[in-house]
């Protein structure tokens, strides 16, 4: 039925839903949106106050949750979740 018209989810619906399907913690949901950002770790460190290699630790985590091994794969995920076909 072409009456149907699914409706817009928003930028934050989008990553919210792509987060709680993965289960990410809050932290590693702030490092995504840095990473989303086009951020360094470095830059994420200092934005979050902490060391790189904590960063490094989280985005080992992002990683392993989204079954990604870099991230520019991370980024296509996201991209690809937020416009199925």
């Amino acid at each position: 039925d072409r009456t149907h018209i699914e409706p817009q989810r928003t930028e934050r619906e989008i990553f919210e839903q792509f987060a709680a399907h993965r289960d990410l913690s809050p932290r590693e949901r702030e490092v995504l949106r840095f990473v989303l950002d086009g951020h360094t770790n470095a830059e994420i460190a200092a934005e979050l106050f902490v060391s790189e290699s904590t960063v490094k630790f989280h985005m080992r985590n992002l990683l392993r949750k989204t079954d990604c091994k870099k991230r520019s794969e991370l980024l296509s995920l996201f991209d690809s979740f937020r416009s199925p076909q």
